[in-house]
């Protein structure tokens, strides 16, 4: 289950949002600013161009471009989920260079939800 940012009832919820601006600085995948966190929630904007896009009217200064897609990372405000792949040698199978007869496994470690 996924939720980025919305209550049960499909109102906006600032404090399960991903942020752009809240993602910590050591964060390997940093996410990209796709739409409005403030004034225009939810519209879609680019971060190329300022905050102003996302104003309520002209000149506003009221609006900001931070909300993102869940994304992959090592943060509590990522996904964390890692892949580690195992290899598994087919039955009967002796010798070291049938390695490449092995079927490779991903076993997903750890798995964190986002809700």
């Amino acid at each position: 289950m996924f939720n980025n940012g919305l209550k049960p009832d499909g109102t906006p919820d600032m404090k399960m949002l991903t942020q752009v601006s809240l993602t910590p600085e050591f964060e390997t995948f940093r996410p990209t600013a796709e739409a409005c966190s403030t004034s225009m929630v939810g519209a879609a904007c680019l971060p190329l161009f300022d905050d102003r896009q996302c104003d309520s009217s002209a000149a506003a200064n009221d609006g900001k471009c931070d909300a993102a897609s869940i994304h992959f990372g090592a943060s509590t405000e990522s996904e964390m989920f890692m892949m580690f792949p195992d290899l598994v040698m087919p039955e009967g199978t002796t010798e070291s260079s049938d390695i490449f007869q092995s079927v490779a496994i991903a076993t997903p470690l750890p798995n964190v939800d986002v809700q």
